[in-house]
């Protein structure tokens, strides 16, 4: 499982933007197993009641995970003297999880508020739907190593919905609701959901096509499926937005119609904290974050026209039209049930364009355009560019060799978060924890490195960090031929002293990228767009391999080098 951090806008901004919680479970294996002996009706009972009362915070204590829950599976041949094998440290991770599981129950209620269905006027019957496979995922405790517990997926309940005599009104809101619970576990007590609850589809009489429309969206989200123009209507603005930029060649544009604004992050808050209960940060603080991330989504931009205007196209009077908006990957960043805050990963920009005009090359400037977008987020309706812009492809003989050249290297780098091998590695400067001395990649050049970009509020960090601590250890026959390179990007080298020393970590050479954080030299020269990020270097100074150290197996890509 890829748990990088990643400097998305939602990793910049306080954690509270984003209302996701992290899992006590670190593992998930998923086997053929037949649900027909699982009872769900306690499930399908929690939701109509939900429905039926309007109480989101009775619909979380009931169906959440509890520290009792998990103190239940936890070891049962243990002494009242040993510690407790569900620490109080778990008890802020299932908060969150209740909490979430809140904020997705307002989420339903509100929406059929909004339909203007009242279920006090109709008699409800409610039925779970079992996924057709179910799983097991294995969780630790202090007392406990890799046991496990059933898991489902999702799990789906049909409310159907009759009218009732004394009522007459109510027949209006006839019919079936289906609604969906995410990511459910079976404790002795029963089952319970860590994620939340979701509307799927109401009755067509209640919900009219743009209700349905945003149901389908959020059913793709959880299906990690993509959407273009056609699910989402709004992309289209977007991708419109783009055309234009292009077709003026200039930032500003860009700027103005599509970048996200603080404005528009600053919605985004106001609304994810009314619907979460949380506060949010001023907007002073706000504005302060924001002028950094300001200059990260425009500078790409600016980069795009310079290309534009160094191969001479020119497209001023060129007609360009939207062919295809598409994003690849969704995160529902404002809770299950909603679109605000809605995240697109890997989005694609299709524009077709006719011209009389030529580049530099002498090759017309007519055909396929496509700008790709690393990151997107539907706020108030609209999508706007989140993360940088780039060009993925222009026209065949548009542009030089070395501009493909180039789009070739700059998708490698967007697909796999870093830098291709056989790159020469950028030669950054860094500064000791200990002696603060600033030193440089170049240094260790004759050595094979392994460098492991990390960070102490990382927790998917510090694993790798303990397991590098041991590499020569392990590989006494590195001796003084290899190099591992522990390289912080924290913002202030004592929190970074602080950490190692309070664990311990000396085996490596612990260095630190300087201010800046994500924005510091080191982790700009390498791309690093999540944390742990770990690349194995050559002797000579060229990149051999990159990524999570989880997949790297960085000892094994050395000793094939040292052979």
């Amino acid at each position: 499982m890829n748990a990088n951090h990643r400097p998305l806008l939602s990793r910049r901004l306080p954690a509270f933007v984003v209302l996701c919680c992290a899992g006590l479970l670190p593992a998930r294996g998923v086997e053929a197993s037949g649900p027909a002996a699982e009872d769900f009706s306690s499930v399908a009972g929690a939701v109509v009641e939900l429905l039926e009362s309007g109480d989101a915070a009775a619909f979380a204590e009931a169906i959440a995970p509890s520290i009792e829950d998990w103190r239940a599976v936890a070891s049962t041949d243990r002494n009242e003297a040993d510690e407790d094998p569900v620490g109080p440290a778990w008890q802020s991770v299932l908060d969150r999880q209740r909490q979430q599981l809140e904020s997705s129950a307002r989420a339903v209620l509100a929406k059929a508020a909004e339909l203007n269905v009242d279920f006090a006027k109709v008699r409800l019957t409610g039925k779970a739907t079992p996924p057709k496979s179910l799983g097991t995922t294995r969780y630790s405790t202090i007392q406990a190593e890799g046991e496990s517990l059933r898991w489902a997926e999702k799990v789906d309940v049909v409310v159907t919905a009759e009218s009732i005599p004394a009522a007459q009104e109510g027949a209006g809101y006839q019919g079936e609701y289906k609604l969906s619970l995410a990511n459910l576990l079976k404790f002795p007590a029963g089952w319970r959901c860590q994620q939340g609850l979701r509307w799927v589809s109401f009755p067509a009489t209640v919900a009219d096509e743009e209700v349905q429309r945003e149901l389908a969206i959020l059913g793709k989200v959880v299906a990690r499926q993509g959407i273009d123009q056609v699910d989402d209507p709004a992309l289209l603005p977007f991708g419109e937005a783009i055309a234009r930029f292009i077709r003026a060649g200039d930032a500003e544009v860009f700027v103005s119609e599509a970048m996200l604004s603080v404005d528009a992050v600053w919605s985004m808050i106001q609304n994810l904290s009314a619907g979460s209960g949380r506060d949010g940060p001023s907007r002073e603080q706000l504005d302060e974050q924001w002028a950094m991330q300001r200059n990260v989504l425009l500078e790409p931009a600016q980069s795009m026209v310079a290309l534009m205007e160094q191969q001479g196209i020119d497209l001023k009077d060129a007609e360009v039209r939207v062919e295809r908006v598409e994003i690849q990957r969704l995160t529902a960043r404002g809770g299950p049930g909603s679109l605000e805050g809605l995240e697109g990963n890997q989005g694609v920009v299709k524009l077709a364009v006719t011209s009389d005009r030529t580049s530099s090359s002498g090759e017309n400037l007519s055909g396929e355009y496509v700008v790709a977008v690393e990151e997107v987020l539907r706020i108030g309706g609209r999508w706007y560019v989140a993360r940088p812009v780039r060009w993925e492809n222009f026209p065949t003989d548009v542009v030089d060799d070395k501009a493909l050249a180039d789009l070739q290297f700059e998708s490698y780098v967007a697909e796999h978060g870093n830098l291709p091998p056989g790159t020469v590695a950028p030669d950054i400067e860094f500064f000791g924890v200990n002696d603060e001395q600033k030193g440089k990649l170049s240094d260790l050049r004759g050595k094979v490195v392994i460098l492991d970009f990390w960070a102490t509020w990382c927790g998917p960090c510090q694993e790798p960090m303990a397991k590098m601590q041991k590499y020569r250890e392990e590989n006494p026959e590195w001796k003084d031929r290899v190099a591992v390179v522990a390289l912080s990007i924290d913002e202030t080298l004592p929190t970074v002293r602080d950490h190692l020393d309070q664990r311990g970590w000396s085996s490596t050479i612990n260095v630190w990228a300087g201010p800046g954080g994500w924005q510091a030299g080191a982790p700009k020269a390498f791309r690093v767009r999540g944390v742990p990020t770990c690349y194995v270097i050559d002797a000579e100074g060229k990149i051999v391999q990159a990524g999570h150290p989880a997949a790297l197996h960085a000892p094994e890509v050395v000793n094939g080098l040292l052979k």
